[in-house]
């Protein structure tokens, strides 16, 4: 009898731990980013807690928009705006492919975007890009606008 109590214990008293744990909060964030007026045009927001434990990240839209779905929400937040993965984008092929042969000639190569806005160097790590606020509880969505500066 007593060795079956222990058994259950073994089994039973850590799934009891694990059920209270939910973990941080997670909520939709959205905003517009802008440099010195003007909309960052491609790109990505990424939203870290102040203590590390959630972070999520969103696109940048033509517009300067952006959407964080499942970022951190009712803490302290740090932001960087990481525009350098944006400056290319993939353009037409170089070369039409060739009929029935397995040539890479068709591949797309790197082209400059045309929509590439250039930011600061400093907004692209969240330990330097000097932009946090509080965002309050709650799924959302939070309106947070990334005004940025030269």
């Amino acid at each position: 009898m007593l060795r079956s109590l222990a058994c259950l214990s073994v089994i039973f008293f850590p799934l009891m731990g694990c059920s209270g744990s939910k973990g941080p909060e997670t909520g939709e964030i959205t905003g517009k980013v802008t440099l010195d007026g003007k909309p960052v045009t491609a790109g990505r927001v990424r939203i870290v807690a102040a203590d590390d434990t959630n972070s999520a990240s969103g696109p940048i839209a033509e517009d300067g928009t952006y959407k964080v779905v499942g970022g951190p929400v009712g803490t302290s937040v740090k932001i960087a705006v990481q525009t350098k993965d944006s400056q290319f984008t993939m353009g037409p092929p170089s070369k039409p492919p060739k009929e029935g042969a397995g040539s890479l000639e068709h591949l797309q190569t790197k082209q400059p975007n045309t929509l590439y806005v250039k930011t600061p160097d400093r907004y692209e790590q969240i330990e330097s890009s000097g932009i946090t606020t509080q965002i309050p509880s709650g799924k959302g969505p939070h309106q947070f606008d990334i005004p940025l500066a030269k």
